[in-house]
């Protein structure tokens, strides 16, 4: 997309959520922090789309565990790793 700056990126990004029907959001187990993904979780479900949640930082950050829980459970679909999430889509998709 090419967006330079914060707030134009944002902007972005909470508009392809808009215009989505799934909302599919991977929190990689090096990700610093996670404030970006549940914005944008938290958007998704605001907005009544079906939001897929893959969760691997959780097993490596016990003590921040207990915040993403709260993404884990606002999912409609929640994953411990990326394959699973992918399995996920793979048999979702073949039933849509």
């Amino acid at each position: 997309h090419g967006l330079k700056s914060r707030a134009e990126y944002t902007i972005w990004d909470l508009e392809a959520i808009r215009r989505s029907d799934y909302v599919f959001a991977y929190l990689e187990a090096c990700n610093p922090g996670g404030y970006a993904l549940a914005l944008e979780v938290g958007y998704g479900k605001a907005l009544g789309k079906c939001v897929i949640v893959v969760d691997e930082k959780s097993a490596t950050d016990p003590q921040g565990s207990r915040y993403f829980e709260m993404l884990n459970q606002a999912a409609d679909a929640s994953f411990s790793t990326l394959q699973e999430g992918i399995t996920f889509l793979q048999q979702f998709k073949a039933f849509a």
